[in-house]
Parts: C-alpha cells; structure tokens; sequence
C-alpha cells in the first residue's frame, strides 16, 4: 500500500515522501531499543516492537533503491563488491564489540551498509558469479518440489 501510494505521484516529492517515513520508522526503531529497561514487560513495548513501525524503513530503503536504481547502478561495480566485503566485515565486528545489536535489534548502522554490500553482489558480473557457484541457483525461487520429498 506504501508503494502504490508513492508511484502516481511526482518522483522528487514522493522519494521525499518515502525518505521521511524512513527516517520516522528508524527514530522508532532506535527510540525502542533505548526505552527504560523497566518498560520492557508492558503491554504498549511488546506490541511497538511486534508492529511494523520500527521496521519498515528496511522495506522503504528497497523501495527507494528500486526506485532510483539508474542512478545507484554506478556504485555496483566489481570492485566496489571487493572492496566494501572486507569493510563491511570489519565494521560489523567493530560494531558487535561496541555492543550493537546482531539479534531482531539489528541496527540501522549496520544494515545500510549491508544493502550497499548486498546491491554490489547483486550486480556483480554475471561470468564471475556463474564461475563461483558454478552452475547452481541459490535462490529461493530454485527450490523445486520432487528435491523437497
């Protein structure tokens, strides 16, 4: 229903739109992991951390990636990818041991750098993927039902 709501509308205004909501959504996010450890077993926390509040800009940062991939596509290249898996393995370490969150408390600040890592494999070049996984579709959409059985 987001995206339907964003898609008529003028690009530059609705991807503004769509940043603000990102922006409410991650204060939410981080406004519920910094609540008063005291508040943890009422009724209103469970039920802020259960909706989709506190999670949908990992949904709404997809949604403006798509909607603006031409000009990101310029930030997915091969060596972008090799460059930003070892940064980014090194900066998740880093965060864990300033204690940030590798549970359902997943960090902003560690998710955005892992859309970028993740937008680089995608857009890796074809042969070199076909070579590492030689043939093989790790995709969901790959699983078929007679290997299920």
């Amino acid at each position: 229903m987001i995206y339907r709501l964003f898609v008529a509308s003028n690009k530059a205004r609705s991807d503004l739109a769509l940043a603000v909501l990102l922006l409410v959504s991650m204060a939410c996010n981080r406004a519920l992991y910094h609540w008063p450890s005291d508040d943890f077993t009422s009724v209103w926390w469970k039920l802020a951390r259960v909706s989709f509040l506190p999670w949908v800009y990992m949904f709404l940062a997809g949604v403006l990636v798509q909607r603006n991939f031409d000009r990101l596509c310029r930030l997915f290249k091969p060596a972008a990818f090799w460059l930003a898996l070892p940064l980014y393995a090194l900066y998740a370490l880093g965060m864990e041991r300033l204690h940030f969150g590798m549970d359902n408390s997943f960090s902003p600040l560690l998710f955005f750098p892992l859309v970028f890592l993740v937008c680089c494999a995608a857009y890796y070049p074809s042969q070199a993927a076909r070579g590492l996984l030689r043939g093989n579709d790790i995709s969901y959409g790959s699983i078929s039902t007679t290997s299920l059985s």
